[in-house]
């Protein structure tokens, strides 16, 4: 579960005698075990050894606590109610026998017919199992009232006995929602294993996708003290036993659901989310999703409390079950539309079985350890994964092997760890080209794990096809312990390329630059001071001691070694502007959509007076079932798991990214909502600018609300920046994703350096992701554009800006470019205009010519010849603008240009259409926009037709027909974006 927390619940097995051993060997001789669930039986009263105490102690499962004396503490709870119900349900289960009976007697005293039998059987059968289900359902409805009213006792009015235990209950209803569902990580995945061992032929696989406390709490209905001595007592120095060092206490606890009929209602209970995965003859599967509620569970627990002297005073928390605890839940199928018909005694038998079954795994002797002290503790991230990061640059390729004919091929150059094998970065594609010529430089990031494993750095050459599976061109490997021998060392090499297996090789060599770059300490002298009493503290521990007073001939104590900085206190160092940024995601607070429908007669609209926008409502059905994506720089990097149905999800989630200047960085955490049959919505979006978040430390935790959305909530998040020893040129410091901007103030000038005979009439501005023509010059050789031309591009720093140059005429068919002007978007900086002059080129091919980076490398084996120069004064503008919404169309892409228009494209649009009438005169053009605007503006908000799911759900399948019927051809392999489950 991503940075799930290190205390997560443990069992602990008892030691195993020579009689169990013996056991265990008759037991495997008696032929197949049983499934978990067929093993799981009621053994009655038995004695075993208490993990506890170390002594006998009686356990007995499925049974309410047992009445010990005339103490009120000890009385069972909930009372037994099988006594006042018993007339009901004996009626009941005559009933249940009658009916059929009847139904027979009756059809044949009237005569035989199939159609009377079919309509009878069909009446006696509902007949039958609606009594069933009404037979099951009073004591439930019972124990649910009783249940309620003890709690609204406890709440309203003075309990009915002073050794109650309701003020702990008071204490545990304000905690209960904010424990974190994955201390109990290791149940679920108990209960999960046994489900799987234990599943009918028809079902392939199950698995619990979620899990959930709810807000309605477990009830402590008694305490007692057992003896402070532990199993295993410690000793001191001087041999006495350290007595108080445990305290042992009995609980007797319960559990019962509150009644709710909305999805929202029922997530306020103990809730596991099922995925049935039903298959049938190994042709079809399909999931299907149930929630499972606990509705009743009753037992006795004893614990043991390790007592320690610095805060929370309490260390390790031992507990054991006394007996499975008596249990009931209740099932539910997700689709509102589907009846509820799976609350049947087999799936529902099944569930509760496999619940027990993972419980019984704490039940004496055995126990689970839960680490207090750890879980109480502040968190802090500390410290980054990675070690430090492979600047690599790929240069070029020789003499690859010909897989498309005719001397042609599609290289491009995916890089991994060999032995993990998940691509970490891809290249863009050359097509058909033997000799490509890359230039690409990128980082990969290294951690402990890698180098444990001995791994291999991978450089693998792919063909790419269409229609195929792409054919291996050839590999190479270099072992990362070799790499990382020599920091900061530049190794420009070139390597013969090998096939699958090593001893295999293939045609051609690689041409590449690795370097390693270690993870930088903080910077001791940006640390700022404590604050005063801690600064008090510490200069009164450097005073001499009372003992060296007056002995000046006394040797000085050696002075001891510097702590390091306090990351808290230190922030990161400009002069190190790139590093590891560490983003994690905790929890979301009061998760809630807006109140955006109408209500015919309710007093529950968004904006009525009073409305309290601060809790949750507890009324309602649209709970979200949120999910995560991290935006950095405005490129999607990583996504959580889906929470569903809940409005306190606890993520615990993130992950690491390279930046190349934290000065810079944006984080943007985006919460959507899962749903079927439209697209996710916003529910909010937290915007982060790194430097100001680490503007006085290097790790930053804090609650921030969420915006922008169709929600509310408030998202707890942690970030961490550590620096990594490399100063990268400033043209490699920006974002990858940018806009290159034509401007108008200075005329396109082609200057001729070799003799021709036309002159140019037409140029086409490009970049890899866009394209724009300009019109035919106004002077030889010169171009005047109004506006600025503004061309979106991804993955600016494989991508270039060129100018294709055609000599002009009618073109019956398109025969390319007459010449190529070309400006690598990798040499030149962010943010600042500049007159450029771009080499023009003519050659064989200039389809190939304009892919690749000419050098002296690649002119050694392509023919180009520059004629002259184009000068152009471009601007590089980092990050997404409304440009690039044409050119998202990826799902990543579309994800994160969405991002952008809640968090930022909205409100330059507005700006710039509030300057539409300053001349007086709104034109067609201007009120286009600004209808336009209006119309995306209730889109993003869910208002106006967007309200309404059928309308959304027309549009989401537009969108699908339409990606499906043109799909686009992406020219560089897109990393897959990192998921929660990867981790």
């Amino acid at each position: 579960m991503g940075d799930a927390p290190e205390a997560i619940t443990q069992a602990t097995a008892p030691t195993i005698s020579g009689t169990d051993e013996k056991k265990a060997l008759m037991d495997r001789s008696q032929g197949p075990p049983k499934k978990p669930t067929e093993q799981l039986e009621e053994q009655g009263l038995r004695t075993v050894r208490d993990p506890i105490t170390g002594a006998q102690v009686e356990v007995e499962d499925s049974v309410p606590a047992r009445d010990k004396s005339d103490n009120i503490l000890f009385k069972p709870f909930p009372p037994a109610v099988d006594a006042e119900l018993r007339p009901i349900t004996d009626i009941i289960d005559k009933l249940i026998i009658g009916v059929p009976v009847l139904s027979a007697a009756l059809l044949l005293s009237s005569g035989f017919s199939i159609t009377r039998a079919t309509l009878l059987g069909a009446c006696a059968i509902g007949a039958a199992w609606a009594l069933g289900v009404v037979r099951e359902r009073i004591p439930r409805e019972v124990d649910r009232m009783r249940a309620a009213m003890a709690r609204d006792r406890a709440q309203s009015i003075q309990p009915p006995a002073p050794e109650s235990t309701e003020w702990v209950n008071a204490l545990l209803t304000s905690f209960w929602p904010l424990i974190d569902p994955a201390l109990f990580v290791s149940i679920i995945d108990m209960i999960e294993d046994v489900m799987q061992m234990s599943l009918p032929s028809f079902i392939e696989a199950v698995r619990v996708s979620d899990f959930g406390l709810g807000t309605n709490p477990l009830r402590i209905l008694s305490m007692r003290a057992l003896p402070n001595e532990s199993v295993d007592p410690k000793k001191d120095e001087n041999g006495t036993k350290m007595v108080s060092e445990y305290i042992n206490y009995e609980i007797q606890f319960s559990y019962a659901a509150t009644a709710g009929r909305t999805q929202r209602e029922k997530s306020h209970n103990i809730h596991l989310m099922l995925e049935f995965f039903v298959g049938m003859l190994d042709w079809i599967r399909f999931p299907v999703k149930i929630w499972a509620q606990v509705e009743a569970l009753t037992g006795t627990a004893r614990i043991r409390m390790q007592l320690i002297p610095q805060f929370p005073y309490v260390g390790e928390v031992t507990y054991t079950l006394l007996g499975i605890p008596k249990l009931d839940v209740s099932i539910y199928p997700l689709s509102k539309k589907m009846p509820n018909v799976l609350d049947l005694p087999v799936l529902k038998g099944f569930v509760r079985q496999s619940i027990a079954a993972g419980l019984s795994t704490y039940v004496a002797p055995a126990s689970g350890v839960l680490d207090i002290a750890a879980i109480m503790a502040p968190y802090r991230i500390g410290e980054v994964n990675a070690l430090g990061v492979f600047v690599i640059t790929i240069h070029y390729c020789r003499s690859l092997a010909d897989k498309d004919g005719n001397d042609k091929s599609d290289p491009y150059i995916v890089l991994a760890y060999a032995k993990f094998g998940k691509p970490l970065y891809s290249t863009r594609i050359i097509t058909e080209d033997l000799n490509p010529s890359f230039e690409e430089t990128t980082v990969l990031m290294l951690t402990q794990n890698e180098v444990d494993a001995e791994e291999d750095l991978s450089a693998m050459l792919w063909d790419s096809d269409d229609r195929t599976a792409d054919d291996l061109l050839g590999r190479v490997k270099i072992p990362v312990k070799e790499l990382i021998k020599e920091p900061g060392v530049v190794h420009k090499r070139e390597d013969k390329l090998i096939g699958f297996e090593d001893a295999d090789s293939m045609n051609g060599s690689l041409c590449w630059s690795i370097a390693y770059h270690p993870r930088l300490p903080l910077n001791k002298n940006l640390e700022r001071p404590p604050p005063e009493a801690e600064k008090q503290q510490q200069q009164e521990e450097q005073k001499c001691p009372p003992d060296s007073k007056g002995d000046d001939k006394l040797a000085k104590p050696p002075s001891e070694p510097v702590a390091p900085p306090d990351v808290l206190r230190t922030p990161p160092d400009p002069e190190w502007p790139s590093g590891v940024l560490r983003i994690v995601l905790h929890q979301i607070y009061g998760l809630e959509h807006q109140e955006l429908r109408g209500n015919m007669g309710k007093n529950n609209r968004e904006g009525r007076a009073g409305q309290d926008t601060d809790e949750p409502e507890e009324e309602g059905n649209n709970l979200p079932s949120s999910y995560c994506e991290f935006v950095v720089n405005d490129d999607l990097v990583y996504k959580t798991r889906v929470k569903q149905y809940t409005s306190m999800p606890f993520f615990e989630a993130g992950t690491e990214v390279f930046v190349r200047d934290w000065t810079k960085a944006q984080v943007r955490i985006v919460v959507r909502d899962a749903l079927l049959r439209e697209s996710d919505p916003i529910l909010g979006i937290v915007s982060l600018n790194v430097a100001d978040v680490l503007k006085n430390s290097s790790e930053a935790t804090g609650l921030h609300a969420l915006q922008e959305g169709v929600g509310f909530g408030r998202a707890s998040i942690s970030v961490l920046f550590k620096s990594v020893e490399v100063k990268l040129p400033k043209p490699l410091l920006g974002w990858d994703t940018a806009t290159v901007e034509v401007l108008p103030s200075v005329p396109i000038e082609l200057t001729i350096t070799t003799p021709q005979k036309d002159e140019f009439k037409k140029l086409i501005l490009s970049t890899t992701d866009s394209t724009e023509k300009l019109a035919k010059p106004n002077a030889s050789n010169k171009w005047t554009i109004d506006e600025p031309v503004r061309l979106p591009v991804y993955a600016r720093y494989a991508s270039a800006f060129f100018v294709e140059l055609r000599e002009g005429g009618f073109e019956l068919i398109d025969r390319g470019p007459d010449a190529v002007a070309l400006l690598w978007l990798k040499d030149i900086e962010e943010d600042k205009e500049m007159d450029v002059d771009l080499p023009v080129w003519v050659g064989k091919n200039l389809r190939i010519l304009k892919q690749n980076v000419i050098t002296d490398a690649f002119r050694e084996t392509h023919k180009c010849e520059q004629i002259g120069t184009l000068r152009v004064r471009i601007k590089l503008d980092p990050g997404l603008d409304m440009d690039h919404e044409k050119t998202a169309h990826s799902q990543a892409r579309k994800h994160a240009f969405e991002t952008y228009d809640h968090a930022q494209g909205q409100a330059d649009v507005a700006e710039n259409n509030s300057h539409a009438g300053d001349d007086g005169v709104i034109d067609k053009d201007e009120k286009e926009a600004i209808d336009k605007a209006e119309k995306r503006q209730l889109q993003n908000r869910q208002r106006g037709p967007n309200g309404y799911k059928p309308y959304r759900t027309v549009k989401w399948m537009a969108h699908g027909i339409k990606d499906r019927v043109k799909p686009e051809r992406q020219a560089k392999r897109e990393p897959a974006v990192h998921t929660e489950e990867d981790t």
